[in-house]
């Protein structure tokens, strides 16, 4: 029986190489920079007007859509007794 001694740390490779993996900073970096970029984008879409015009349609729809409540007292008495049940 031949006793093989495994001293690496968890992830290293048998050679001590790391196989070719990107460094955290590479990945931190590439993360950092697409932050950046994503960021930029939306503050420039914000201020152009392609999104305004079907974004306030959008939005008007959005609302429509939702249903109406009504309130009244007795209901305004109940909704803690109904959001208790309901989770809502």
């Amino acid at each position: 029986m031949t006793d093989t001694l495994y001293d690496r740390a968890p992830g290293e490779t048998s050679d001590g190489n790391e196989g070719g993996k990107p460094s955290g900073v590479l990945i931190y970096t590439i993360g950092l920079l697409g932050a950046v970029i994503l960021t930029a984008t939306s503050f420039w879409a914000a201020n152009t007007p392609v999104l305004w015009g079907p974004g306030v349609a959008l939005g008007l729809a959005v609302l429509h859509g939702q249903p109406q409540r009504r309130h009244d007292a007795a209901s305004r008495l109940d909704e803690p007794a109904h959001a208790a049940l309901t989770g809502c």
